[in-house]
């Protein structure tokens, strides 16, 4: 499926008065801010809302992919397969310290 957005993975970058979500690039493109996410308050709430739009790249990627698993049964791929790579989206969506790291699920 071709997409229009910057390709993931995106990571949070937090910044002293609200977070960053930039992607992680690539050799060719290098790193690129996506948002800045709240306003100059410092809320915690922006933090939480930054990683989710960081782990939206991953998230859709295994959403797709569970959804052509389960209508083809009989695809290459597993479901169990599917739905790892779908909790390790919402892990890093949830789950504070695999967004910080920059690191992305695989």
């Amino acid at each position: 499926m071709e997409t229009k957005h910057t390709p993931g993975p995106w990571a949070l970058h937090p910044t002293a008065l609200h977070p960053a979500v930039r992607s992680v690039g690539t050799a060719e493109t290098g790193p690129r801010r996506i948002c800045t996410v709240g306003t100059m308050n410092g809320n915690p709430v922006d933090k939480e809302n930054a990683r989710l739009i960081a782990a939206a790249p991953e998230l859709l990627e295994a959403a797709i992919e569970l959804k052509d698993v389960c209508n083809r049964p009989s695809a290459a791929r597993t479901r169990a397969e599917a739905w790892r790579k779908l909790d390790k989206a919402i892990a890093k969506a949830l789950q504070p310290n695999s967004a910080l790291s920059g690191k992305t699920a695989k």
